[in-house]
């Protein structure tokens, strides 16, 4: 088999037309290079080469802004929201084939669609009571996953589920990964696996200055702990096929700092914590292509925090030397006191349709339409006692996300009183407790 990458018509005359038109809106380029050149969503001037293995050169464009590159953008545009209406027929399938590799993002995250968060369960972090590692999995969610609530999962409709994960309580001095939390965590992702499910495995709770942090002081830091974490990850999960994707980290940011939560774009700091974003970006691509079995693997790519703002600005797409396997992913519990904040219950109205507008338009310029597939990772908004305004929340965000060519995975912590009440399904019982939202969710 020839090692030159084999595109589909549709890719090939996508990918061409989108290089012409990169300018407009600050689209980033993507494919299969020699010649690295980090591309900056903001427009900036960037020259790139497009060689395959072969050595034949394609193409080769130089973007000025979008004030000189307009030819072409209603052409993009159309072919893009084409792919995006058409994927739902794409067969994601159980090994890296040649017909994974001329998938695109697009695709890709169509064929993700309806998806579940295992929430709070190998997500906890630092509980310093338990004197067994294993009692973590259940240390916040109260309860075990079983192989009867995956399934469950999976009837009820949903095509992905994410499997956060919180790796430094179980880790030593050199951050080896302690084998029977990997065992334990394969187990679910197997189980997953096996019911046809696409399966996102991230590294989640380990955003602290003693492992990932998003400054210059810790970035080399940060980089050994991500690199020697995902690793590991990617040769233990090696066999698995594309399937599963892997999420470079979850909501990195400064944590405790003034700019946690939001950013400023003109405050230095800000500037620094996504300059530094973007560095462990590229750290985590590269890590994971170098090894054997994951050079055609989806890969998630946040921006700082996992806000829209941040990915609309100010993020850089990481080189990678697979074509169009990259999937931005951002969260968005929106408006933040409607989703979020207890005690302040009230209809979900034109303001708050707005919120996530503004933010689907957003990420839908800035990716989507630009070719780049979209995962909105996490969502969703706690229970207020007010169940319509809730449903009517669900059910508005799951058409947005439709309508916009997005997979949409839902929060789940299995939590049903508290300051976070996020929870549908009680994980010990299986048994559907917002039985409405989820069949908005999946329908």
């Amino acid at each position: 088999m020839s090692k030159t990458k084999n595109f589909s018509f549709i890719n090939s005359f996508l990918f061409t037309l989108l290089v012409l038109c990169l300018g407009l809106g600050g689209c980033s380029a993507k494919g299969t290079t020699k010649e690295k050149t980090s591309v900056d969503t903001t427009g900036a001037v960037v020259d790139r080469s497009y060689v395959d293995e072969d050595g034949s050169k394609h193409i080769r464009a130089t973007l000025k802004g979008a004030e000189d590159v307009t030819k072409g953008a209603e052409d993009v545009t159309k072919t893009v929201e084409s792919a995006a209406s058409t994927s739902a027929s794409v067969e994601v399938t159980s090994s890296q084939s040649e017909q994974t590799k001329s998938t695109s993002s697009i695709e890709y995250a169509k064929a993700m669609g309806a998806g579940y968060n295992l929430g709070n369960e190998f997500d906890a972090y630092n509980c310093t009571w338990l004197s067994d590692e294993m009692a973590y999995e259940s240390a916040w969610s109260k309860a075990v996953t079983t192989k009867g609530f995956i399934h469950h999962v999976k009837e009820l409709g949903f095509t992905s589920i994410r499997i956060p994960v919180s790796w430094h309580n179980h880790v030593d001095q050199n951050f080896t990964i302690s084998k029977q939390w990997l065992d334990r965590v394969d187990e679910v992702v197997s189980w997953a696996y096996d019911e046809g499910l696409i399966v996102v495995l991230n590294i989640h709770h380990d955003i602290d200055r003693a492992y990932i942090y998003p400054s210059y002081d810790c970035y080399e830091s940060s980089k050994k702990y991500l690199v020697t974490v995902w690793k590991q990850l990617a040769i233990h999960f090696a066999g698995y096929g594309d399937r599963l994707v892997f999420e470079a980290m979850n909501e990195p940011r400064l944590v405790g700092e003034t700019y946690e939560w939001w950013v400023n774009p003109s405050d230095s700091r800000c500037k620094e914590a996504i300059d530094v974003v973007n560095k462990l970006n590229q750290d985590f691509v590269d890590c994971v292509r170098g090894v054997k079995g994951n050079e055609e693997r989806f890969l998630m790519i946040p921006s700082y925090c996992d806000m829209y703002e941040c990915g609309a600005s100010g993020f850089v797409v990481p080189n990678d030397s697979a074509f169009d396997k990259l999937l931005f992913t951002f969260h968005a519990y929106l408006p933040y006191k409607f989703a979020q904040v207890n005690g302040e219950a009230y209809d979900f109205g034109a303001q708050e349709k707005k919120a996530n507008d503004d933010a689907f338009d957003a990420i839908y310029d800035r990716f989507v339409k630009c070719g780049v597939g979209v995962v909105l990772g996490e969502f969703g908004a706690i229970d207020k006692g007010s169940d319509d305004s809730r449903l009517a929340y669900f059910e508005y965000v799951a058409k947005l996300a439709k309508q916009k060519g997005m997979a949409y995975m839902v929060w789940d912590n299995n939590s049903y009183s508290g300051d976070a009440p996020f929870g549908l399904i009680d994980r010990a019982a299986v048994i559907d407790k917002e039985k409405e939202i989820l069949d908005v969710l999946v329908k």
